[in-house]
């Protein structure tokens, strides 16, 4: 795994700055006096605004596309989107970089010779202990990571500038397992640094993140009736990544889609409407008092999402497939298409 302050997002260097330095990334040639990713008391600037809105409209691209390139060759459970879906999830972490970045970043070769940071490289260099050169090299990098290094822009931007309430779902919404069965690391500042390792293995390991989807591509999802539950959004799936023999396990709830709000809410934007399609899996109680169960594709997600919509058409699911019987399936396997139902259901546009 790469260092946690590899990669960086480097704009607000100078022109004479515009190299790439060591950590990958480009200078954009803008002046060191023009400020950019400003957060102030959490607040976000215009102009970062406008960067994360307009990346968050591709990434909406990404979630509704339906049309995935050939299945990949890998680790058993990798299906045709398992790339599609760790794009999604890496440029919704990456935004997160975005909205924590400090206004007066600057790249680190441009850092090193800027007149304007010798204050800087000063205090940098009194923090080092020793004559060792390699460790006081490692020393002042450290010291410039954790005042601009992605790593802290990212956790800033992760548990500074998202709201609240939106950090509380998603962090309630992902478990860790460790390989003999016993829960992992519960903690906010683990759950922070894993999400980040996540954004790093894409970038320079091409590592996936991916949850189960049916074969034509439908996310799964839980729904019942008459309490009307639907947890398909809100039940823990696990996310893979490609390495079967890693001995530590995390399940997450809801994503891309939690990722999608947390950016979203965090400079001000409501979520759409999703165009996406759920394999439901889906149980009610017959007229002999028994519990019933059908596999019920080609569920918009907005059925299971809105409450209006979702209490409009869960009795009419129920009706529909009560009508298949009797006898009616006790029992059915997620993904078993012998029983499942393709049910034509109408959802009323979002205005």
């Amino acid at each position: 795994m790469v260092s946690q302050e590899e990669g960086s997002l480097s704009e607000g260097e100078s022109e004479s700055c515009s190299n790439t330095d060591d950590s990958g990334s480009a200078g954009s040639g803008y002046g060191e006096e023009r400020v950019v990713a400003s957060i102030t008391a959490n607040a976000v600037s215009d102009e970062v605004r406008t960067k994360v809105s307009n990346r968050l409209k591709l990434v909406k691209h990404v979630i509704e596309h339906d049309h995935p390139p050939a299945a990949p060759s890998g680790p058993p459970g990798m299906h045709p989107y398992s790339q599609h879906d760790s794009l999604a999830n890496y440029l919704l972490l990456t935004c997160f970089d975005v909205l924590g970045q400090r206004p007066d970043f600057v790249g680190f070769d441009c850092w090193l010779t800027a007149a304007n940071r010798a204050k800087e490289r000063e205090l940098a260099v009194a923090s080092c202990a020793g004559t060792d050169i390699l460790q006081n090299a490692r020393d002042v990098r450290a010291w410039y990571n954790k005042r601009y290094g992605v790593g802290q822009a990212f956790k800033r931007g992760l548990l500074e500038v998202v709201r609240a309430a939106d950090r509380a779902e998603l962090f309630s919404g992902l478990m860790h397992l460790k390989g003999n069965g016993v829960y992992g690391d519960s903690s906010d500042a683990h759950k922070a640094n894993w999400m980040f390792q996540l954004r790093n293995g894409f970038t320079h390991g091409a590592e996936i993140s991916m949850k189960p989807r049916n074969f034509d591509g439908a996310r799964f999802a839980y729904a019942s009736y008459p309490d009307g539950k639907v947890v398909g959004k809100y039940a823990y799936e696990p996310l893979h990544t490609g390495k079967p023999n890693s001995r530590n396990h995390y399940s997450v709830v809801d994503w891309p889609f939690i990722l999608y709000k947390c950016v979203a809410h965090a400079i001000d934007e409501d979520c759409p409407d999703f165009d996406v399609k759920y394999r439901v899996h889906f149980s009610c109680a017959t007229p002999n008092g028994r519990e019933a169960y059908w596999d019920v594709s080609g569920i918009h997600r907005r059925l299971l999402d809105d409450d209006a919509e979702r209490a409009r058409f869960l009795p009419e699911l129920a009706a529909r497939c009560l009508a298949s019987g009797p006898p009616w399936p006790e029992a059915t396997i997620l993904g078993d298409e012998d029983a499942t139902l393709n049910i034509d259901v109408t959802v009323t546009k979002k205005t």
